[in-house]
């Protein structure tokens, strides 16, 4: 929220020697609050519009606007945005936040995870080999299914 000021900022003694992107970061921190002021300021400090948009999430998680998981998936938005990730990445990066963050278990990462591959005989053997670690198969049809993959 704006400041209310009685004196206005070109009155103010400190600024009068300053000049350009000084002069407006001195005067956004003049008229606005901390976290408003922080994000105008990166908008003046920062040169291309991906270190302004990866500045500002972290301004937002500083001041607990967003939460954990938001920051991540926001974040993984931002390199998506910006091309630094391809799709898939993508895809990886907001599992393994849902995993850190307790959104979902293991088993569920690892289904997801099996589930963004490709079809073929590596996905085919991930299956399986899920199936066998989260004992959904007994080791007689695991030992079977490898040999017959193979």
């Amino acid at each position: 929220m704006a400041k209310k000021r009685f004196i206005p900022f070109w009155m103010v003694p400190a600024h009068w020697g300053l000049s350009g992107k000084a002069k407006e970061i001195a005067k956004a921190y003049y008229y606005n609050d901390d976290y408003e002021a922080d994000m105008l300021v990166a908008e003046l400090t920062y040169l291309t519009p991906y270190e302004v948009d990866v500045a500002q999430l972290d301004i937002k998680k500083k001041y607990n606007v967003l939460e954990t998981l938001d920051y991540l998936i926001a974040q993984a938005d931002v390199q998506l945005k910006y091309s630094k990730i391809t799709r898939d990445e993508y895809n990886v990066k907001l599992l393994d936040a849902k995993l850190s963050t307790g959104t979902i278990t293991q088993k569920e990462y690892d289904m997801e995870v099996i589930e963004l591959m490709p079809d073929g005989d590596d996905k085919r053997l991930k299956a399986i080999e899920f199936a066998y670690r989260y004992e959904e198969i007994t080791q007689q049809e695991y030992s079977k299914e490898i040999f017959t993959l193979r």
